[in-house]
């Protein structure tokens, strides 16, 4: 097999848009669920990394000193980057703050991908689209909130993430096998469940937005392989490295300016947005 391409170089020599990232998002996984979503296929990559917090100051590098949104399910975004100094241009929509809920049979807190995807489009709809965004998902990652759903999870940093400390009162998917409450295919099923319920909110944005889009992972994931789950078994690992690369190009666009009030503004434009998707039945 050849050598895959690099996700690194591909994502500086690309004159890329919106960057849509699906967390944790297996290669393989993706191939197999895009074709039912109407999502291309796209290519194999390597990723630089083997988790989130590895992957961000690479990313963080090739945006080097553009001005870019930065729309986050996530909050170790903030975190890594906050704590490494390099968000002086980066304008954040944290809706890990104040856009999570609890859903699917087991009830877990995460912020689903359509409040994801309708912050974005209420975003471009009130300012304009940038013209440098990146949109990051927290599915497929865990918590399990789709088809064959289970009470697990795998976040264990510290942050003022309300839901990510409910998280952490689960068990960890490798501790629940390896306790017998579930199998190697449980995980599985429940994983390609996650992704399931995300690529809807990408078809969304693919057909919304304009420019260069790029649909990638930060990561990959590991289920069952080895007998490691999630991703903290380290680098050198293929399903912990080889993710999607899709490029849909949309018509050109005029990319318009990030309003200089946005943080400024946060916490009032929080609260609008919460209001938003409760009136959709989001959070």
């Amino acid at each position: 097999m050849s050598e895959r391409q690099s996700q690194l170089r591909l994502l500086g020599e690309t004159d890329w848009n919106a960057l849509i990232v699906l967390d944790a998002c297996r290669a393989d996984a993706y191939r197999d669920l895009a074709p039912a979503a109407g999502l291309p296929l796209g290519e194999i990559v390597r990723s630089p990394a083997w988790c989130t917090r590895v992957w961000l100051p690479r990313l963080a590098e090739i945006v080097g000193e553009r001005e870019l949104l930065y729309v986050t399910a996530n909050p170790v975004p903030n975190r890594e980057l906050e704590r490494k100094g390099q968000t002086s241009n980066f304008h954040w929509v944290r809706l890990w703050q104040n856009c999570w809920g609890r859903y699917g049979p087991c009830d877990m807190p995460t912020v689903h991908p359509d409040s994801v995807a309708d912050a974005v489009l209420h975003y471009v709809s009130d300012h304009g689209q940038p013209a440098l965004m990146i949109v990051h998902f927290i599915q497929p990652h865990m918590p399990y909130i789709g088809a064959h759903a289970l009470p697990y999870a795998d976040w264990g940093h510290a942050t003022e993430a309300e839901f990510e400390a409910e998280l952490r009162q689960h068990k960890h998917p490798a501790e629940a096998v390896c306790d017998g409450e579930a199998t190697r295919d449980d995980i599985r099923a429940a994983y390609m469940g996650n992704l399931a319920v995300a690529l809807p909110a990408v078809v969304q944005l693919l057909a919304s937005l304009r420019g260069t889009l790029v649909v990638t992972a930060d990561h990959g994931e590991l289920l069952g392989e080895r007998g490691a789950y999630g991703h903290t078994a380290g680098p050198g690992q293929p399903e912990l490295t080889n993710v999607p690369w899709v490029v849909v190009g949309r018509d050109a666009y005029d990319p318009a300016p990030i309003p200089a009030t946005l943080d400024a503004g946060r916490q009032k434009a929080d609260a609008m947005l919460v209001d938003r998707l409760q009136s959709l039945g989001y959070t």
